[in-house]
């Protein structure tokens, strides 16, 4: 070997070894959410009047996303859904529906966030009445029948009137766990004005 070619071999290893240390200091500083920021400039792809469905294994619907507009993000797997509205028809539990201006579904965790006017509906059920919640944001677990919020709420039935800042919500289990500043009106169903 040549003494010069021999001087550049160490010095040409550095270069390449400099280069690597560089792009993985930049790949390490790179997060989740700045490529979702990155990402949420330009979508690969907008669909008009979308709708999904999560079937179970005899084929009946779980439950429905639909939106008017939906925005999908593939370098950060997550879509935008405009005008969003989720319908829960899992057997055992009550059907509910959330409805949404705008809604965020993360492919990754299947979650749903719900954000702006928020009015989540759980149908009657023998013993209970129907059950309105409206808040300004709310994530959703579809498959767990799970949800919780953060944001002040207000939830109303037949016999009560509850707000309260922040939920968790376990549709199974028919319980929702209210955070902070709870209040409540009761008001009897069998009291008749004379």
């Amino acid at each position: 070997m040549n003494s010069k070619t021999a001087g550049l071999l160490p010095l040409a290893l550095l270069i390449v070894l400099a280069g690597l240390s560089y792009w993985l200091d930049q790949i390490s500083r790179y997060s989740p959410e700045e490529a979702r920021k990155a990402a949420k400039g330009v979508p690969d792809f907008v669909m008009d009047r979308f709708r999904a469905v999560q079937t179970g294994v005899d084929g009946k619907p779980l439950y429905t996303v639909t939106a008017d507009k939906l925005k999908h993000y593939s370098p950060a797997d997550f879509s935008e859904l405009f005008t969003a509205e989720m319908h829960d028809f899992t057997p055992l539990r009550p059907p509910l529906t959330v409805r949404s201006e705008v809604a965020q579904m993360n492919h990754q965790t299947e979650e749903l966030y719900f954000s702006r006017q928020v009015v989540m509906v759980r149908e009657p059920v023998p013993g209970s009445s129907r059950l309105t919640l409206k808040t300004s944001a709310m994530t959703v677990w579809p498959k767990q029948g799970k949800a919780f919020g953060k944001a002040p709420m207000d939830l109303q039935d037949d016999t009560m009137r509850v707000t309260a800042v922040g939920f968790d919500i376990d549709k199974n289990a028919r319980l929702i766990r209210l955070h902070s500043r709870v209040r409540a009106t009761y008001v009897n169903p069998n009291a008749r004005p004379r």
